[in-house]
């Protein structure tokens, strides 16, 4: 038996491989959010992927961007090409995160990776979602938001429109670049949501008015799409963190202290690995 565990997000995409004698993993610098990528792109990446893993039994993976039925059904038929033989058990990075952590039990899990997304299940089966709407429409305290969102003052900055801000200066240092304007060329990167979701890293650690203004908008967003799931989600106790974002203090902080009244924790396991290990023991016999 050969399995495959995907974790595919808007930054990277981490692939795990278990059989009866081997255990192994790779990061591809890809993201493979489906929002975002085009089909060729795609193909490229998985083709790499089957180069270097081989044919297996079963992929099962979890992926940004899959909640719409279309571009679900559209990375089947790229994975049908680069991966023919195999079954393939997909699903959205956030399914992936709660079916490793809850199971069928009820709970929550919010994702703040490139992307941004609000998601649990009451215990009966019945789903929730809120946000996860992409980078143009939502994603809020998403890496890519946060810095996006400095771009965008730091372009209102150079235009007379804000306040200075000392952040300004870690971003055009990052980036390489002396001039505010020349940011704008970010965007004409192939894998731009990875490039500009970079910077939160930094930003996120650093002490800056704006950065805590952000941290406050952005938590506050999720406290009260956490807070619409529970209108559905009865006696929700649990709540999960997934993602690069909560890897922050300041985040983490600021959203742990919105969400006092349940029991958080930031989940830290390798997505890609447990799905592997969870359908290599569902399917070997």
């Amino acid at each position: 038996m050969k399995v495959i565990g995907m974790d595919g997000g808007g930054g990277s995409l981490k692939v795990s491989f278990i059989s009866d004698y081997e255990i192994k993993s790779k990061i591809y610098p890809y993201g493979v959010n489906l929002t975002s990528m085009s089909e060729d792109m795609l193909i490229s990446i998985f083709t790499e992927v089957k180069r270097d893993f081989g044919q297996t039994d079963v992929i099962a993976g979890g992926f940004s961007g899959l909640g719409d039925p279309i571009r679900k059904r559209k990375l089947l038929e790229i994975l049908d090409i680069t991966f023919p033989a195999e079954k393939k058990i997909l699903m959205t990075d956030v399914q992936a995160v709660y079916d490793i952590v809850f199971g069928r039990e009820k709970g929550v899990v919010i994702i703040c990776g490139t992307g941004s997304i609000v998601y649990g299940q009451d215990g009966y089966g019945n789903e929730y979602r809120n946000g996860g709407w992409g980078h143009l429409f939502a994603d809020e305290a998403s890496a890519y938001w946060f810095s996006k969102e400095i771009i965008r003052y730091a372009l209102l900055y150079r235009d007379g429109l804000c306040e200075y801000d000392p952040i300004f200066d870690e971003l055009l240092s990052f980036f390489d670049v002396k001039e505010y304007f020349q940011l704008v060329n970010l965007q004409n990167d192939k894998n731009f949501k990875a490039l500009i979701a970079s910077f939160s890293a930094v930003l996120l650690n650093k002490d800056s008015r704006l950065v805590d203004m952000l941290i406050e908008n952005g938590s506050e967003i999720l406290f009260k799409r956490v807070k619409e799931l529970e209108k559905n989600i009865k006696d929700l106790k649990e709540i999960i963190f997934f993602g690069g974002v909560f890897m922050a203090p300041k985040f983490s902080s600021a959203i742990s202290e919105k969400l006092f009244e349940y029991s958080t924790k930031i989940f830290k396991d390798d997505v890609s690995m447990q799905l592997a290990k969870k359908y290599y023991n569902e399917y070997k016999f």
